[in-house]
């Protein structure tokens, strides 16, 4: 995510609070790999609320009794989250389009009629699209920044300029040259419908790397252990042993927390890089004396999942 952002960003109310409702209720940031609740179908971030459950196990929104077992990724949320980060800045800058004067162009009631589409009565068509304007005199295509919004929600800037095409020598109709030869044999035959442009053919790669995600953690009954077996435990999966007894349970306890947020997501990182990133956040919290608390602000948060995305 570039800069700061905030749903403040949006000028209208109905995006503002779309861009509110995207975000997890504990840090405010947006869903990084969400997580729902079955117990309340309450969702936030993987690594938000499993560090809340940690400390009290109910629902940080509505209090619901809840546990770390009631929790199941919801890829629908990350799916749109993903989209709305795309599409994020092209939106407010249409917000600042549709804010701007208009340019002085002499039009009648009819030539405005032809820009829209009737809307269409049945549900199924989602989509409004404006209509390129044609300059009937010499039957270009005007050179004219539009918007569009698409069947899938995304909003998009576009120029109604036509791209390099060319002509089918025998229907006469303007196409991308890749179809050109395909559709002329199908022209010839009766049939002038222009072909869909071919997909690319995807680079074929090696196969995706395997990660060493680490042994599973356990959760343990932290009163039933002395120094000695919570340092011999950290040991074993290869964590820092250092400090009094607060210190090692708050870095296993964390460590558990963070182990079960990277299973979460579906690009977990490497066991070394969770391993530092634990080293990290334990010095920002030793800095800001924040491992007393039983959760962590915004800028934990952010400087977990900079690092680890």
């Amino acid at each position: 995510m570039d800069g700061i952002d905030d749903p403040l960003d949006f000028k209208s109310s109905h995006l503002q609070t779309l861009d509110e409702n995207l975000r997890c209720p504990i840090c405010k940031e947006f869903y990084d790999t969400a997580m729902i609740l079955s117990t309340c179908s309450h969702s936030f971030c993987a690594i938000c609320i499993r560090r809340s459950l940690a400390s009290e196990q109910c629902c940080p929104k509505c209090r619901t009794p809840s546990h770390d077992s009631n929790l199941h990724n919801n890829y629908d949320m990350d799916n749109v989250i993903h989209a709305w980060k795309q599409s994020r800045k092209t939106i407010l800058d249409l917000e600042a389009l549709d804010r701007s004067p208009p340019t002085d162009q002499p039009s009648s009631q009819n030539e405005q009629d032809e820009d829209f589409l009737e809307a269409p009565s049945s549900s199924s068509r989602r989509s409004a699209r404006l209509r390129t304007t044609t300059s009937k005199s010499e039957g270009k295509v005007v050179n004219n920044t539009r918007w569009e919004l698409t069947s899938d929600g995304i909003t998009t800037l576009f120029s109604v300029i036509d791209p390099e095409l060319v002509t089918c020598p025998v229907c006469q109709q303007r196409m991308q040259m890749a179809v050109l030869n395909q559709h002329v044999d199908s022209c010839l035959n009766g049939d002038s419908t222009i072909p869909p442009l071919p997909v690319k053919a995807s680079i074929p790669t090696l196969g995706k790397k395997t990660i060493n995600t680490g042994k599973k953690p356990v959760k343990i009954v932290y009163d039933m252990y002395k120094d000695k077996d919570l340092r011999r435990m950290l040991k074993e999966y290869d964590l820092p042993d250092h400090g009094d007894k607060a210190q090692l349970i708050w870095r296993y306890k964390e460590y558990v927390t963070m182990y079960n947020a990277n299973m979460d997501s579906s690009d977990p990182v490497d066991i070394s890089q969770l391993i530092r990133q634990l080293q990290t956040t334990e010095k920002l919290y030793s800095t800001r004396n924040l491992h007393k608390r039983s959760a962590p602000d915004t800028a934990v948060h952010n400087i977990l999942f900079l690092s680890l995305n």
